[in-house]
């Protein structure tokens, strides 16, 4: 069940979205036919889920603008994560064209791949199943402040954030990484049964065959590599074309 968060911004259906994987994650994908949700807290960024960055740029009232009103904030901010614990995540980049930082991030050693789709793709692949998940588009920074939600300043501070919102924003430092992120939070209802706080992660049935468009191979990896991941993908009936990727073919002149 695909579902909307307050306020969470979408891109149009035809977005082109990519997930850069190392080829072992690809072939565990597409024989058990899941797509992997890692919980927040296994991200590298500390900062994951974390509401510090809405209270960097705020507007208080009254004398003591670093005082008691804030302390009591972000204390009631962090009792709220403890309660609700994590929330699962599976990632995507947003881009018309394939990345070159993301494969040098993500795929030094040559051996890996990136799955081409789009945003109406995922939309489709994840509607058959029964957890309630969200997607929405990451906001960097204090964007997120800016919309009209947030414009609620009875305290003086940003009173509607919340962790649901703080999921989706991650600082300006990440913003080259355009994300668009399918989020799955335990504490909903419907969700709770197959969701527990203290799992790493959780892998959600797709129609893979709907999902993927087309396959990127590491523009680096070594010539045997294209046909291994061509029959793989035909062992799993994935009907989509394999492509090698020529980001750093050399010119001809």
């Amino acid at each position: 069940m695909i579902m909307s968060g307050d306020g969470y911004k979408w891109p149009s259906k035809r977005m082109t979205i990519w997930r850069y994987i190392d080829f072992a994650k690809y072939v565990e994908m597409i024989n058990s036919k899941t797509l992997f949700f890692s919980s927040h807290f296994m991200m590298d960024d500390p900062y994951e889920g974390s509401f510090q960055e809405f209270f960097l740029d705020f507007n208080t009232t009254g004398k003591d603008t670093m005082g008691e009103m804030i302390r009591k904030s972000l204390e009631s901010k962090r009792e709220l994560i403890k309660n609700l614990g994590t929330a699962f995540l599976n990632c995507w980049h947003m881009n018309s064209n394939e990345s070159a930082a993301f494969w040098e991030i993500y795929m030094k050693s040559g051996y890996g791949i990136a799955i081409k789709s789009t945003f109406g793709r995922l939309q489709t692949a994840l509607q058959p199943t029964p957890l309630v998940i969200h997607l929405a588009k990451v906001i960097y920074g204090h964007e997120k402040v800016d919309d009209d939600i947030y414009k609620r300043k009875k305290t003086g501070l940003h009173s509607s954030v919340s962790f649901t919102r703080a999921i989706i924003t991650k600082r300006k430092d990440f913003k080259h990484e355009k994300e668009l992120r399918a989020i799955i939070f335990p504490f909903e209802k419907i969700n709770k049964p197959t969701c527990e706080n203290d799992l790493a992660g959780i892998n959600v049935q797709v129609d893979l065959k709907k999902l993927i468009q087309a396959i990127y191979v590491n523009p680096l990896a070594p010539n045997w590599f294209k046909p291994l991941v061509e029959a793989v993908t035909k062992e799993y009936n994935i009907d989509c074309q394999v492509v090698q990727s020529q980001l750093y073919k050399r010119p001809y002149f």
